[in-house]
């Protein structure tokens, strides 16, 4: 019997995310929990360490619209809390890597 676990979609692709992006940073980080005293908040896919800096990276299977806003959420929150300078950034298998704010500006178009 095959005790060894099939990696999910969405683990596959942050292997493949992480592979894209490991040479630009001095460490990244990988399902980083931000948190209150009392309870989890959040979780990070990647959390991409440069100098002075730390990249949000929110991993998405699909870029559906409804994925889209949900990561745009994930990651301005992850921001909120972890206060640190840097940048966010969305990731499908479709796009690649995208900037939060220019999916922000896509989806205000939109509408």
């Amino acid at each position: 019997m095959d005790t060894k676990r099939r990696k999910s979609h969405h683990d596959r692709h942050a292997d493949h995310l992480f592979d894209l992006i490991e040479s630009d940073y001095l460490m990244i980080l990988r399902n980083v929990q931000y948190k209150l005293p009392d309870r989890i908040l959040g979780e990070i896919d990647i959390l991409a360490i440069r100098k002075d800096e730390l990249d949000i990276y929110e991993v998405k299977c699909n870029g559906s619209e409804n994925n889209l806003r949900r990561a745009i959420k994930q990651t301005k929150l992850a921001r909120y809390y972890l206060g640190q300078q840097g940048r966010e950034f969305v990731y499908t298998p479709k796009d690649g890597i995208k900037p939060v704010d220019e999916i922000v500006q896509q989806l205000r178009r939109k509408y």
